[in-house]
């Protein structure tokens, strides 16, 4: 009868959502539960799987389960691999522990392109009391002198047209995500979102529906995602991400925007139902990395803006007079990596104390809900 009770309870509970429920299997050892019930043994988030005999000395709680795998080799629990916990003796059976989630993609980025983004978006990187922002620093004086002023539209149109989009995972032990545990991040695969990508008008109405709409599928790139613990303060999310996050922006080289590495992220925004709003991005880009990816993008778009005949002369002009050091009509790697201006930007925060300078990053975003396969 025992065994018969926990497989009507597993029946039971199978029909409801994977990740907010309880599913059970018998255990190998029915009768070690004898005297307790099931559903006072174990709260709403976990799943107990069989398990084999534990041998000598194994340890209470397994490490996180590996890809589809489940706990201590027995089937997986439906829920993302890195959200999947172990405990309990498996001579009565593996509890796996899963956390609910909630996946989303940004549909917009927010470049530092004026006062209000770039203050708003700041934060106090180095420690000295003020706030930083140097890649906003750096874009509103190239939008000075009409070197950035599309940057904005151009990002928009890129993410409208399926291509450097990023996704957030939000993962949660209270259906209510009141109490938040884990936030990570991820480049997504490019995907369609709209059919004719030149048109940037219909391509932003057709992206809303057909990959902003909250129901939208992804994949992360390589499945690899940047996770961190988070914390939920009124609501309002943010977690210090390891490692580099890799972010987009409208400097395109080879007809794509050009990935830059930030390091020492950190990443906040409002839960409001299936979207998270008044998101931001901190942190730094290493000297090492500028050299690699922003510097030389930078001069290939402003050596293409001095032969682009549908810019302004005047804007022509102005930005071969600041770049074009040795007037040859080309502006190269070398002369934007010591033009005065740009070089006393670039020169802003030091937050390793390692007497090298790192740029200072602070963009805004927005995200809705998504489905990301991985």
């Amino acid at each position: 009868m025992r065994a018969s009770r926990h497989l009507t309870i597993a029946a039971a509970l199978l029909v409801a959502s994977a990740c907010t429920q309880v599913r059970y299997a018998t255990p190998s050892d029915p009768d070690a539960m004898a005297n307790t019930s099931v559903d006072a043994l174990y709260p709403s988030d976990t799943y107990l799987v069989d398990a084999p005999a534990r041998k000598p000395g194994s340890p209470e709680r397994p490490p996180l389960a590996d890809a589809g795998a489940g706990c201590w080799g027995k089937p997986a629990c439906p829920c993302p691999p890195q959200h999947v916990t172990c405990t309990g003796d498996p001579k009565r059976g593996v509890v796996c522990h899963c956390d609910d989630y909630r996946d989303y993609v940004i549909n917009r980025w927010t470049l530092p392109t004026d006062d209000a983004s770039r203050i708003g978006n700041a934060a106090d990187l180095d420690g000295d009391g003020l706030l930083d922002n140097g890649l906003g620093a750096l874009l509103q004086s190239l939008k000075g002198i009409g070197a950035a002023a599309s940057f904005q539209a151009d990002l928009d149109h890129t993410i409208d047209s399926g291509a450097a989009l990023a996704l957030l995972r939000v993962a949660t032990k209270t259906t209510s995500f009141a109490e938040t545990s884990r936030l990570s991040y991820a480049r997504a695969v490019d995907r369609s979102c709209c059919d004719d990508p030149s048109d940037a008008s219909s391509c932003a109405t057709q992206a809303a529906a057909r990959c902003f709409s909250g129901v939208a599928t992804f994949s992360a790139q390589n499945g690899a995602w940047v996770e961190a613990p988070a914390t939920v303060t009124a609501g309002r999310i943010a977690a210090s991400l390891p490692g580099s996050v890799h972010i987009s922006l409208p400097l395109y080289v080879g007809g794509r925007a050009v990935e830059v590495a930030v390091e020492q992220a950190r990443i906040e925004g409002q839960l409001a139902g299936d979207a998270i709003t008044n998101g931001r991005l901190v942190g730094v880009i290493r000297r090492a990395e500028l050299n690699k990816t922003l510097i030389p993008a930078m001069a290939a778009h402003f050596d293409a803006l001095i032969h682009d005949t549908s810019v302004s002369q005047l804007d022509r002009t102005a930005l071969a007079n600041l770049l074009d050091g040795n007037k040859d009509g080309t502006i190269s790697f070398s002369e934007v990596a010591s033009n005065a201006l740009i070089a006393s930007i670039l020169q802003d925060v030091d937050i390793d104390k390692d007497g090298t300078f790192e740029l200072s990053v602070g963009l805004g975003f927005s995200a809705v809900r998504a489905v990301v396969n991985n």
